[in-house]
C-alpha cells in the first residue's frame, strides 16, 4: 500500500513535470515590430531651418524688383535756317538740271528724252523762284553741313552719268532720278517744311513737293518700262 502511493505520486511529479516542460516549450508570440507610421509619430519632429541673416538678405535680393534702366531722351529735332534753306533749294535744282542736260544728249527712250527736257524746265523755274524770293526777303543764301553733302552727292552722280556707256544709260538715269526723288521728298517732310519760318519760304517748299511728287510717280513708271 505505501509502495502504491509512492508510485502515485511520482507518477503525479512526473506528469506535472512533463507539463511544465511542455508550457517552456512553446514558443511565445513575438511582439509586433513598430509600423514606419508608429516610428514616424513618436520620433521627434525635424526642426525648421533657421535663416541666417546671410540667407535673408540673398532672399530679399531675389524678390526685390531690379530697377529699369532710364529710357534715353529722344534727340532734339535738327533745327534749320531759312536762309540754309534756300541753299538746299538753289544746289537740289541745279543738280537735277545739270545732269537732265546730260540726259538730253545721250538718253536713246523717247520717254527718257522727254523726263530730261520736263526736269530742266521744272527744276530751272523752281531755282529762279528760290532766288526771287530770298532776294526779296533779303536773306543771303548760306552753306550748311546739309548743303555740302547734297553738293558732293550731286557732283557723284553727274560725274558717273557722264561716263556711263550710252547702252546703259536710260536705266542708269532713271534710277537715279528715282532715287534722288524719294530722298528730295523725304527730305522736305522731315527737315525743310517743318523748319522754314517765313511764310512765303514755306508755301514755296510745298509747290516744290506737289512737283517733285509728281515727277517721282512719273520716274517710278518709266523706271520700270525700261
Amino acid at each position: 500500500m505505501t509502495q502504491f502511493k509512492t508510485s502515485r505520486v511520482s507518477a503525479i511529479v512526473f506528469s506535472a513535470a512533463l507539463l511544465h516542460c511542455s508550457h517552456k516549450a512553446t514558443p511565445e508570440p513575438a511582439a509586433p515590430s513598430p509600423s514606419p507610421e508608429t516610428v514616424a509619430g513618436t520620433s521627434s519632429p525635424p526642426e525648421e531651418p533657421q535663416m541666417t541673416p546671410a540667407s535673408g538678405s540673398q532672399a530679399s535680393e531675389a524678390q526685390a524688383p531690379q530697377p529699369t534702366a532710364p529710357v534715353a531722351p529722344a534727340p532734339p529735332a535738327e533745327s534749320i535756317l531759312d536762309n540754309e534753306i534756300f541753299k538746299m533749294i538753289e544746289l537740289a535744282n541745279a543738280a537735277e538740271v545739270d545732269q537732265a542736260k546730260v540726259a538730253q544728249t545721250k538718253a536713246k527712250n523717247p520717254k527718257v528724252k522727254n523726263f530730261a527736257a520736263k526736269m530742266i524746265a521744272h527744276h530751272g523755274k523752281a531755282k529762279e523762284k528760290g532766288n526771287k524770293l530770298s532776294a526779296k526777303l533779303g536773306v543771303q543764301p548760306a552753306e550748311s553741313a546739309m548743303s555740302n553733302q547734297l553738293r558732293t552727292d550731286a557732283d557723284a552722280m553727274l560725274s558717273s552719268l557722264k561716263s556711263e556707256p550710252a547702252a546703259d544709260f536710260d536705266r542708269v538715269y532713271m534710277n537715279g532720278q528715282v532715287e534722288e526723288h524719294r530722298k528730295v521728298l523725304s527730305t522736305l517732310d522731315e527737315k525743310l517744311i517743318v523748319n522754314a519760318r517765313d511764310p512765303e519760304l514755306k508755301a514755296l517748299l510745298q509747290e516744290m513737293r506737289t512737283t517733285v511728287a509728281s515727277h517721282l510717280e512719273e520716274a517710278e513708271k518709266i523706271q520700270a518700262s525700261l
